[in-house]
């Protein structure tokens, strides 16, 4: 076992005895999980270990407030506990946690249960940022998931897309970037250097296990992920994917212009037609906004 998993075993253990001794009364947890699969088989497994009834709210656009959407969706009376999901996908976040920060009386005054707000590290950032108060009430358990189990993810994720077969909606792609960003750092840290052939041996065994050949891919087709830059130019790719989605044409330009450069250094025809075809199609909606053909959108498509 990891020592990942078994940090994770361990704050589960300990998130279902915070529930378990906070019934019938208020106490907010904050959850940090950076990756959905993750904590939905946490959230299953607490329902196995715990004996409390979780309640999951999944967060909707058409939500006003954190406080008025847990109120209308279960009433104040609940003999268990409550657990929200989705803020990540949230167009106006910082609205939201604002007004849970000016109301965070009226939370321990009407809410007689544990709530679980699960949140990735970006919204933890937030949390503190725009509602320090309501934060300091929190207690927080931070799981993470396994290097390898993250390596396939985003390997199957990258040739699911490769052959048209990943389907998302526009918030699940929302959520998928939010994930990339944090895999990345995680496993490549933010000054990997493009060029760089193989991991440097500053990193840590953590970051350096990500360079190991995925057991679970071998005999796919899958190529070895033996250079650092492989990794990347996976993750650069999805990058590129998710910002093009999200109508960020220039960032989706970046990520794909890295992603070619990488794929270029690893000899993938296959990988460079793909992402090639990607960035053109992206300058090319870039450049007809543009009157002046000489502009660097232009070039980009020629």
């Amino acid at each position: 076992m990891t020592n990942n998993q078994e940090n994770s075993d361990r704050s589960l253990i300990q998130l279902a005895w915070a529930i378990e001794n906070s019934v019938g009364q208020f106490k907010l947890i904050l959850a940090r999980c950076n990756y959905s699969q993750l904590r939905d088989r946490l959230i299953s497994r607490l329902r196995e270990i715990c004996q409390v009834d979780i309640q999951v709210l999944v967060v909707q656009q058409s939500h006003r407030t954190l406080f008025s959407a847990i109120q209308e969706t279960f009433g104040e009376n609940i003999s268990g506990c409550v657990m929200v999901v989705g803020l990540e996908t949230v167009q106006n976040l910082s609205q939201m946690l604002t007004a849970a920060n000016q109301v965070r009386e009226e939370f321990r005054q009407h809410f007689n249960f544990p709530l679980v707000v699960w949140i990735d590290d970006a919204i933890y950032q937030q949390f503190m940022q725009i509602a320090p108060d309501l934060e300091s009430w929190a207690i927080t358990k931070s799981f993470e998931i396994n290097s390898q189990e993250l390596i396939d993810f985003i390997i199957n994720t990258a040739h699911q897309w490769f052959n048209n077969q990943l389907n998302l909606n526009f918030y699940e792609y929302r959520k998928l970037a939010t994930e990339l960003t944090a895999a990345k750092k995680e496993l490549i840290g933010d000054s990997l250097d493009p060029s760089q052939e193989n991991p440097s041996p500053n990193l840590s065994p953590k970051r350096r296990e990500a360079y190991l050949i995925p057991p679970s891919l071998l005999g796919k087709g899958v190529r070895g992920l033996g250079q650092s830059s492989e990794l990347n130019a996976y993750i650069e790719s999805l990058l590129g994917l998710t910002n093009q989605i999200n109508n960020k044409k220039d960032a989706a330009i970046q990520h794909y212009h890295t992603a070619l450069t990488l794929w270029q250094q690893n000899n993938n025809l296959e990988w460079q037609v793909k992402i090639l075809g990607e960035k053109t199609f992206c300058a090319y909606l870039e450049a007809i906004k543009q009157q002046d053909k000489k502009h660097p959108t232009w070039q980009a498509t020629q």
